[in-house]
């Protein structure tokens, strides 16, 4: 072999080396720039899941602050149309109580004759507040409804309520619970059997369904 033939084949040799060297590199840029695309590609996608994420937290939390608002709405309605109910029954009852409003209901009629006319305006006042004790919701003698500030004396052997004249036989009409009053009334020594103690008084008690009382004059 010439010294020609051998320098010819080093340099083959050598620039074999740089070729092979060069693909080498271009092969592993080429590999690196895959890589950096993918990772760049995975950073990306989940940033933008991370941001739906975040998105989705937001509305789910405005929905369900909507969703509260809606419940508290309804909840306020509803206490407010409690409310409302309530305070219509408590005027109703007021009304009741203070007598300015007709009313009807179960209840017991009393009729007390008394003959030689012994009963006082104490005595009639003594049976009223013994019907409320017993849970009367309304009263009447005589078809005049008694009021919370009622009173009563006697003058001249008549007996007057609120400065107007009652007479006898006394009818007292009374609303509640027919049962417990009816029961009240006959307990022994109770309010009835004291006042038909008294010679020539006699009481006689009725149930009933239904019975109707006016309002104050």
């Amino acid at each position: 072999m010439t010294i020609q033939q051998t320098r010819r084949q080093i340099v083959v040799g050598i620039i074999s080396l740089i070729i092979g060297f060069g693909l080498v590199t271009q092969l592993r840029v080429t590999a690196a720039s895959r890589y950096d695309t993918e990772s760049k590609s995975e950073t990306d996608l989940t940033e933008v899941i991370n941001r739906l994420d975040a998105e989705n937290r937001i509305l789910q939390r405005d929905l369900n602050q909507m969703q509260l608002k809606l419940i508290q709405d309804r909840q306020l309605k509803s206490t407010n149309q409690d409310i409302a109910n309530q305070s219509n029954s408590n005027l109703n009852t007021l009304k009741i109580l203070s007598s300015s409003s007709p009313v009807s209901g179960p209840g017991v009629y009393l009729v007390i004759n008394d003959k030689n006319h012994y009963l006082t305006g104490f005595d009639l006042r003594q049976l009223v507040e013994e019907l409320k004790a017993s849970g009367a919701i309304a009263i009447a003698i005589n078809h005049k409804r008694v009021a919370m500030n009622s009173y009563f004396f006697r003058r001249h052997g008549k007996i007057f309520m609120d400065g107007k004249k009652i007479s006898n036989p006394y009818l007292v009409e009374v609303i509640g619970k027919p049962n417990l009053i009816y029961s009240v009334l006959n307990l022994p020594r109770g309010i009835k059997d004291k006042l038909a103690a008294l010679e020539g008084v006699k009481i006689t008690l009725r149930k009933s369904n239904n019975i109707s009382l006016p309002g104050l004059d």
